[in-house]
């Protein structure tokens, strides 16, 4: 079995503000935490209902998955790869991370 890709937070931020006319972020959390506090731009794409919408997604796409700490996104990472999807990554440490390091201001429950 092949390692699930990987990206940093920091990475995320990079990319975040330089372009990301190319790549979506899917926020797997649950409505509730999803409500609570997320990436501006993240879309809200819950892990338990991944397999019924996973065909709205392009295959082609370029994603980055997030969670709160990463278990979720790894596995909603692994689902897609599974589906055949190329162009995945699972952002590391998740949105606790995100507001450890990146954006304070964003509130993880």
């Amino acid at each position: 079995m092949l390692p699930i890709p990987e990206i940093t937070c920091t990475d995320v931020s990079q990319l975040n503000s330089e372009s990301m006319s190319d790549i979506v972020l899917l926020d797997v959390r649950e409505e509730q935490e999803f409500q609570f506090g997320h990436i501006s731009n993240a879309m809200f794409f819950p892990l338990s209902k991944i397999e019924e919408n996973v065909s709205s997604l392009d295959i082609t796409g370029n994603y980055i998955v997030i969670c709160r700490v990463g278990g979720r996104s790894g596995a909603a990472t692994k689902f897609l790869l599974s589906k055949n999807f190329k162009k995945v990554r699972n952002m590391i440490g998740g949105m606790v991370e995100w507001a450890r390091i990146i954006d304070s201001s964003i509130n993880v429950l």
